[in-house]
């Protein structure tokens, strides 16, 4: 019996959804992610959820990063899909997304007419080809506004530790940034940092990107100490 919990508990520590995981990953300064803002929104089938809290690191790499691929690429909306729950911890979503430094983005996408898929209700998967259906229609993988997001995440002051992706849509970022002559040693940091977990879905319908927590992320928000009491007034 005892090994059969200690197995059980080894096999919740890998997946991030153990106590003592969660423990060690504490979320100590929630901070809410806009439903909308300049060039990114959520659409409303992760906004009913509620996990739009993230650190305030990793909520202001979104922001920033939204910003920077709009800048370079005119027109781009990310939408973000799940952070996590105010008060952290697992959901019925996802296994890990238990201390606010996780965060689902939905690639960028291309209608036949060129035009930015809008807001969709589910992640579309995408084939080798970069190739998917949304509600009928073929739709393309966004391949130059994806590298985009990649490459302001990477460069963003935040660290990213992880890139979860499908290796297909993976090797199409890379040949794309070769043929630009993207800087080779920002090539090799995506190289390293993007991956297809093992132990998890294929990410082949969105980018799950997991950012190092900071101090400031660990330390608890200082309390504002009470106003103080006016004085009595003397009795007559």
């Amino acid at each position: 019996m005892r090994r059969s919990a200690l197995l059980l508990v080894t096999v919740l520590l890998v997946l991030g959804w153990a106590g003592p995981a969660a423990a060690a990953c504490p979320f100590r300064q929630p901070v809410a992610l806009a439903k909308s803002g300049d060039a990114w929104q959520i659409p409303e089938t992760w906004a009913r959820r509620g996990l739009t809290y993230g650190t305030p690191s990793l909520v202001g790499l979104i922001q920033r990063t939204a910003r920077r691929v709009a800048k370079e690429r005119p027109g781009a909306t990310l939408f973000v899909a799940d952070l996590s729950r105010r008060k952290g911890g697992p959901s019925e979503w996802h296994l890990s997304h238990t201390c606010g430094r996780d965060v689902d983005l939905l690639f960028y996408a291309l209608l036949p007419n060129g035009r930015q898929l809008p807001a969709p209700a589910r992640m579309i998967p995408f084939d080798a080809r970069g190739v998917g259906r949304h509600g009928g229609v073929e739709v393309k993988f966004d391949t130059a506004r994806n590298w985009a997001l990649v490459k302001a995440l990477l460069q963003d002051r935040v660290h990213v530790e992880r890139l979860f992706i499908h290796n297909t849509l993976k090797k199409r970022l890379l040949a794309h940034a070769r043929k630009r002559k993207e800087d080779a040693a920002l090539i090799a940091r995506a190289d390293a940092r993007m991956i297809q977990p093992s132990n998890a879905g294929q990410h082949d319908d969105h980018l799950h990107v997991r950012i190092a927590l900071t101090r400031q992320d660990l330390q608890a928000p200082k309390k504002t100490p009470p106003a103080p009491k006016p004085a009595a007034k003397p009795r007559r």
